[in-house]
């Protein structure tokens, strides 16, 4: 009996391992850190047990938000056909935000200030994870076939913010 529970053990220990995690750094001024770092399977579960008025069945409404996501929807239709390219540059005394298109990803980089104290943020997404996000109906979001998604695509730097000494990152492997 030993032999096979550490067998099951092993096993169930491995089939978690062998998945991709999700990990959350996040580094204060004072130098304070929270780690969570969590198999994305986790968090798909977990959004099983997040149910509320604006999230459903693994959907988010945006029922209040100035733009419909019927209307960003088709919004990313149209940009999803037009291929690689520069969406959105901006820059205005020292702040820059560049959103763009690069092979399979969507790339949206900004920065207010200067390298050193300046805010910087870097998020780049595959395109199939924009798309699963506007699979849902209506006027609702699909979390739930996003992340699904980034389970099987996605490895690296997704998010990462840099506010002065405080820092963001999120990152799947």
């Amino acid at each position: 009996f030993l032999a096979f529970a550490l067998s099951l053990s092993l096993a169930l220990a491995g089939a978690v391992l062998a998945g991709p995690w999700v990990h959350l750094e996040v580094v204060d001024e004072t130098g304070a850190e929270v780690n969570v770092n969590l198999p994305l399977s986790a968090v798909e579960a977990a959004l099983e047990i997040a149910e509320g008025e604006a999230f459903v069945d693994g959907t988010l409404s945006l029922e209040n938000a100035d733009i419909t996501v019927e209307e960003l929807r088709s919004i990313w239709t149209e940009l999803r056909e037009s291929g690689d390219g520069e969406y959105v540059r901006v820059r205005e005394d020292d702040q820059r935000v560049r959103i763009y298109r690069e092979q399979e990803h969507i790339f949206v980089e900004g920065n207010d200030g200067d390298e050193d104290d300046g805010q910087q943020v870097h998020l780049q997404i595959p395109l199939t994870v924009v798309d699963a996000l506007f699979s849902g109906d209506g006027n609702r979001l699909n979390i739930k076939a996003a992340i699904q998604e980034l389970n099987r695509t996605k490895r690296g730097e997704v998010i990462s913010v840099q506010d002065g000494s405080e820092q963001v990152r999120i990152w799947i492997d």
